[in-house]
């Protein structure tokens, strides 16, 4: 209660046995995984991808599957985002897709950490030896990454859905779509589809190599060998 009055998170302050971050037995039970998620509730803390329209300059979120490829901008409406043909939309589309993805890594390797604690809210690069414990004097805090490998797969799996087929398709069933704005849709998003689906594929996050079961199953026969002979060696000294 008394965490809740100073708009604090009471649930770090409950001593349950369930952990001071909500995960106690009722999180586990209710847990849904990311991938049964809707869209909307996945990706609702991301970044949404801001593009910039050539004619009337105004940014907006890229949507395609609410707007197609014309500015959302009531006010403009221009077909492509302003641009003279799909290749050029394309081709800004493309090097915006990177970008983005590059600020979003280079965020989690920049290897920043900030309490937990808003009453505290240090942030530094300085890492403590202490179970993550915040580097502040008399603070209960932890230090927690502020770019997560976690939030960066996310943002890399948000990018991949916006040009996904679902949303192609139902951009394509758009009231007053032509024939020439369904293929152009289907061309564009197909490519961007591929260059995303690259960048979630290439990412470890989430990923076991098989190799480190090899690993594993050398390094416990290597100690079983070395068990049997502590144990030939303890014999055979009986023996004598």
């Amino acid at each position: 209660m008394i965490a809740e009055r100073l708009g604090l998170d009471a649930k770090r302050y409950s001593g349950s046995a369930g952990g001071a971050y909500g995960d106690g037995d009722e999180d586990r039970v209710n847990y849904v995984p990311q991938s049964m998620l809707e869209d909307a509730e996945r990706f609702k803390a991301c970044p949404v991808l801001q593009f910039a329209c050539s004619t009337c300059k105004s940014e907006s979120e890229f949507a395609p599957q609410h707007f197609g490829l014309s500015c959302p901008n009531a006010k403009c409406r221009a077909p492509l985002w302003g641009a003279p043909d799909a290749a050029s939309l394309f081709a800004r589309l493309s090097n915006k897709v990177v970008l983005d993805k590059r600020r979003h890594v280079g965020a989690y390797y920049s290897g920043w950490l900030r309490c937990d604690d808003p009453s505290c809210g240090i942030r530094t690069k300085q890492v403590t030896v202490w179970g993550g414990a915040c580097l502040s004097g008399g603070c209960q805090g932890v230090m927690r990454p502020e770019q997560a490998e976690s939030a960066v797969y996310t943002q890399l799996k948000y990018a991949q859905s916006i040009f996904a087929s679902k949303h192609a398709k139902s951009c394509c069933a758009r009231e007053g779509a032509t024939a020439t704005d369904r293929a152009e849709v289907g061309k564009l998003c197909g490519i961007l589809s591929s260059q995303t689906t690259m960048d979630v594929e290439s990412n470890a996050y989430n990923w076991i190599s098989s190799g480190m079961f090899g690993v594993l199953a050398a390094n416990k026969g290597l100690a079983g060998s070395k068990k049997q002979k502590a144990r030939a060696a303890a014999n055979a000294a009986m023996v004598v």
